[in-house]
This record gives structure tokens, C-alpha cells and sequence, in this order.
């Protein structure tokens, strides 16, 4: 009767949600992405002229975007 006990109790463990320091990886990775989706949306829309130092500062904008969700989903979401 132990036996049986002692293997529920292992199976209903390996069942559990995963941890926070498990999903770090999926949250930097979400980030990541969303940089730069918001870097390749930022340059195609026209909000400015088109010339180098106007790119190059909206790139720099759609990445600091990214970094911010990660700043916030990893306090928010992990240990």
C-alpha cells in the first residue's frame, strides 16, 4: 500500500506547472522577437525623413522596446 502511495505522490509532482526560472528563456525570447518586430515596423512606417541618422535612432527605439518587456515581463514573471 507504501508502493502505491510513493508512486502517486511521483506523478502527481511531475504533473506541476513549470517554474518561474523555466520560463526565463521564453521571456527573452519573447523580447527579443518584439525588438525587433517593433525595429522592422518602426523603419517601414515613414514618421520621419528618411535618412541614416533618423533610422539608425528609430532601430535604436524598437530595440530599447524590447528591452523594456523584458525588464518587465522577467519582474513580473519570474524569480
Amino acid at each position: 500500500m507504501d508502493t502505491t502511495r510513493q508512486t502517486g505522490d511521483a506523478q502527481s509532482t511531475s504533473r506541476m506547472q513549470p517554474t518561474a526560472k523555466s520560463r526565463i528563456a521564453l521571456i527573452v525570447a519573447l523580447s527579443i522577437v518584439a525588438g525587433l518586430i517593433a525595429a522592422a515596423v518602426l523603419v517601414a512606417v515613414p514618421l520621419s525623413p528618411p535618412n541614416e541618422n533618423s533610422l539608425t535612432g528609430v532601430v535604436l527605439l524598437g530595440f530599447g522596446l524590447g528591452s523594456t518587456l523584458l525588464a518587465l515581463l522577467s519582474a513580473r514573471f519570474s524569480d
